[in-house]
């Protein structure tokens, strides 16, 4: 999603983060398998690494679920979480604290990042598609280590097709964010002379009973708030039941398609 949201845009997506943030462990199903990813992903680029101990910053943080993984693959490592909404910085907060570990975490636009340091690693899982890449990106070479690297995973074009198609059907009014082609993910990142970077992309599906769980969990996610969109029609009874009737059906399933690109890099020795 590019360019950068208007500040009134990005309040929206803060307060719809935050209003989903308690539940939100319970609920996002395809957030933990790519936060799994991201984290191994994070542990090869780090394996010749013997700065101790490591820091981290973590983009987009949520809840902190990355952080959470990091502990059973990183021994040791000082960790920097950031986002926009203070509802999950709260939940993050709260679960680093029952499980003990002492963890930093700092309410910031990522696109825009305070003074912080620099960092061995630079993490963040399905953020970065909310943001303007080049600006995400242009934070690298004041916060990241001569010899640090990042690892990121972010949403592609195609996401939630089926429900974009559905919806289609019933009106010409945008119900689906748009997200940026892997082509235009990939020359962005070719555009930034400072880095070096590596895209891997992939498909996963989610099964759902019916069209109301696939409303639910994205309302649950946070990720419902639909951006550079037009007045949109409400879901209300009738509209669910059309949607149910047209939404196509696969061994009595409703599948809901997420495109993920897993995105490696460092900077530059120049």
């Amino acid at each position: 999603m590019s360019p950068s949201l208007q500040p009134e845009q990005k309040v929206r997506i803060a307060n719809a983060f935050s209003k989903a943030a308690k539940a939100y462990d319970q609920i996002a199903r395809l957030q933990k398998s790519v936060v799994k990813h991201v984290c191994k992903l994070a542990k090869q680029s780090l394996s010749d690494n013997s700065s101790q101990p490591l820091r981290i910053l973590d983009l987009g943080c949520g809840t902190a679920d990355l952080a959470t993984q990091l502990e059973q693959e990183i021994s040791c490592f000082d960790y920097v979480g950031v986002d926009i909404a203070p509802g999950m910085l709260e939940v993050a907060k709260s679960k680093m604290t029952t499980k003990g570990y002492q963890r930093d975490f700092v309410l910031a636009d990522i696109e825009n990042l305070p003074e912080l340091g620099q960092f061995d690693l630079i993490i963040s899982s399905l953020a970065i598609q909310w943001c303007d890449i080049k600006l995400v990106f242009s934070q690298f070479e004041k916060h990241l280590k001569k010899n640090g690297c990042f690892v990121l995973s972010t949403l592609l074009d195609g996401t939630l097709a089926e429900l974009n198609q559905t919806w289609l059907k019933l009106d010409e009014t945008r119900h689906i964010n748009q997200f940026l082609a892997e082509d235009t993910l990939r020359h962005k990142l070719q555009a930034i002379s400072s880095l070096t970077s590596n895209v891997l992309s992939c498909v996963e599906e989610l099964s759902y009973p019916n069209v109301l769980s696939i409303m639910h969990e994205l309302k649950g996610i946070g990720a419902n708030e639909v951006v550079n969109s037009d007045k949109q029609r409400k879901l209300t009874k009738a509209v669910l039941r059309q949607l149910e009737e047209l939404y196509p059906t696969c061994n009595n399933e409703k599948v809901v398609s997420w495109h993920i690109a897993y995105i490696k890099g460092q900077l530059k020795n120049i």
